[in-house]
């Protein structure tokens, strides 16, 4: 089964709630907004807002108290639908399950390279290299005159069904 998957930044970690049900049975819940917002590639420019909420209940909000809002986090999460009793409305419900922290993206500014790993070697700019072409075919003289016959070359593209 596949698992779904959203990575965003944290906007927004509400704090724990206390919430009793109809039948008087009480459940904890938290949520996590995240900004999934899209860039365009090309131009940099912010797309369509996305900022969804995702739900923690129970014993899963234990998985937030070390993130904070500024990370980047990759949430696990299920989708619950539910009908309400006169049948007229529909709720969706986003329920996270996992969160992972993201590494930040390291740009060449701010890569520290590791003393342990060996460094490349720095060799001289080579000269490019000519690229080597197929020479053409050199023209056969016959015994019997002076007209060069040239040596079939494979394949011919002047026969064929075109």
């Amino acid at each position: 089964m596949a698992r779904n998957t959203i990575t965003g930044k944290i906007l927004q970690i509400s704090p724990v709630q206390t919430i009793t049900g109809k039948t008087g049975k009480q459940f904890q819940k938290q949520e996590l907004v995240l900004d999934c917002t899209k860039y365009d590639p090309y131009t940099g420019e912010r797309g369509f807002e996305n900022t969804p909420a995702i739900e923690f209940t129970q014993d899963r909000c234990a998985m937030l108290n070390g993130f904070q809002p500024g990370q980047i986090v990759t949430v696990a999460f299920d989708l619950f639908g539910s009908r309400s009793t006169d049948g007229t409305r529909w709720f969706t419900s986003v329920r996270g399950y996992a969160v992972e922290l993201r590494a930040p993206r390291q740009t060449p500014d701010t890569a520290q390279p590791s003393a342990a790993a060996p460094q490349p070697r720095q060799s001289a700019p080579q000269a490019p290299q000519t690229p080597s072409y197929a020479q053409p075919a050199q023209p056969q003289y016959s015994a019997q005159g002076y007209a060069p016959q040239y040596a079939p070359q494979s394949p011919n593209f002047n026969e064929g069904p075109f």
